[in-house]
C-alpha cells in the first residue's frame, strides 16, 4: 500500500477547468448565462400560450389588434416573466426585491407618484405641440362605449407597464448590471429595447421613434437606480401610455393609427418632427426634449434615495 503524496500548502491550488470558468465566477453562474437562461425560460413558458393564441385568433398581419387581444398577450408575458424570475431567484438564492421588484411596494407611494409624473410628461409634450400648431382639441367623447374602452385601456396599459418594467428594468437590468456594471448594462438593454424590439420589429417605425424609445428605456433604468426599485418607472409607464393612447388619441404604429374610441376629439397636423407622424407623440422632437429633462428632475427629486441606494450597494 503506497502512502499518499504529500502536498505543499504554499503551492497555489490547481486552476479551475476552462469550461467551468466560462460558466461560473466567484459568485456562481455568470451574469450573462443567467440573463440568457431567464429569457429562455420566459420564451418556454409563454410559447404554448402564444401558439394557442396564434391558432385561436388567426394572428397575422391582417388581424386587427384589439385592446382585448392586447390584454391577453400582456397577461401571458407578465405571467411568464414572473415564473422565470421565480425560477432564477430559486437558483440564485435571492428575493424579488434583489432585482428591484419588491412586491409589497407594487402599489405604494412611488408607484402613484410615478403615475403623476407620467401624466405630467405627456401633458407637457401635448401642450408644447399644441402651442406650435401641431395639435388641436375639439371636445370630449362620452357614453358607455367610451367608458368601457377607457377601463380596458387602463388595464391594458397597467399590464404593459408592469410587464416591461418587471422584466426589462427588473431582472434583466439587475443581472446585466451585476455582470458589466450599471451604465453599460442599462445602455445595452435600452438600445435593445428601442431599436430591436421597437424600431426593427414594428412596421412603419421612424428613426426618431427608435431614438426616443431607447431614451425612455434608459430613463426607466435611471429611475430604478434613483428610487431603488421599478415601481416609479412602472407608474410613469402606465399613465404616459394611457394618456397618450386613450385620452389624447395619439397615433401608434402597433394599432395602425389612434385607438378607437378615445376620449378627446383631437387632430394632429404639421411636420413629423413636431407631431411624431404615424408613430405618435412619443416620436416627436418635443418628446425628446421632455425625456431628456426627466433625468435631472428625477435625480433632484430622489437625490436622498439615490444616495442611500448607492451606499447600500457599495457595502461588502
Amino acid at each position: 500500500m503506497t502512502s499518499p503524496i504529500p502536498t505543499d500548502p504554499t503551492l497555489p491550488a490547481a486552476p479551475a477547468s476552462l469550461l467551468r470558468r466560462a460558466f461560473f465566477g466567484p459568485r456562481g453562474l455568470r451574469a450573462g448565462w443567467r440573463f440568457i437562461l431567464y429569457n429562455v425560460l420566459t420564451i418556454l413558458v409563454s410559447l404554448p400560450f402564444a401558439l394557442w393564441m396564434k391558432a385561436h385568433f388567426h394572428l397575422g398581419e391582417e388581424t386587427p389588434f384589439t385592446i382585448e387581444l392586447l390584454i391577453l398577450i400582456e397577461v401571458v408575458y407578465l405571467g411568464a416573466s414572473f415564473v422565470a424570475m421565480a425560477v432564477m431567484a430559486k437558483i440564485e438564492r435571492r428575493r424579488f426585491a434583489d432585482y428591484g421588484v419588491p412586491l409589497r411596494r407594487a402599489f405604494g407611494g412611488r408607484f402613484w407618484e410615478g403615475t403623476v409624473w407620467g401624466v405630467g410628461t405627456l401633458a407637457a409634450i401635448a401642450l408644447a405641440v399644441a402651442a406650435l400648431g401641431g395639435l388641436s382639441l375639439a371636445g370630449m367623447r362620452t357614453g358607455p362605449e367610451v367608458l368601457r374602452a377607457g377601463l380596458l385601456w387602463l388595464l391594458g396599459c397597467t399590464l404593459i407597464g408592469f410587464y416591461e418594467e418587471i422584466s426589462f428594468r427588473g431582472y434583466q437590468l439587475a443581472t446585466l448590471a451585476d455582470g458589466m456594471g450599471f451604465w453599460p448594462g442599462a445602455t445595452l438593454l435600452s438600445l435593445y429595447f428601442g431599436w430591436i424590439l421597437h424600431y426593427l420589429e414594428k412596421s412603419n417605425e421612424t428613426v426618431m421613434d427608435g431614438i426616443n424609445v431607447s431614451l425612455v428605456a434608459l430613463f426607466f433604468c435611471f429611475a430604478v437606480r434613483a428610487t431603488g426599485d421599478v415601481w416609479f418607472a412602472a407608474g410613469w409607464h402606465v399613465t404616459f401610455n394611457f394618456a397618450s393612447f386613450f385620452v389624447l388619441g395619439s397615433p401608434n404604429t402597433a394599432f395602425g393609427g389612434p385607438v378607437e374610441p378615445h376620449l378627446l376629439v383631437s387632430t394632429f397636423a404639421g411636420p413629423q418632427w413636431l407631431t411624431g407622424g404615424p408613430t405618435g407623440l412619443e416620436a416627436s422632437a418635443i418628446a425628446t426634449v421632455a425625456f431628456l429633462a426627466l433625468f435631472p428632475l428625477v435625480a433632484w427629486r430622489f437625490r436622498r434615495a439615490a444616495g442611500a441606494t448607492a451606499a447600500a450597494t457599495s457595502r461588502p
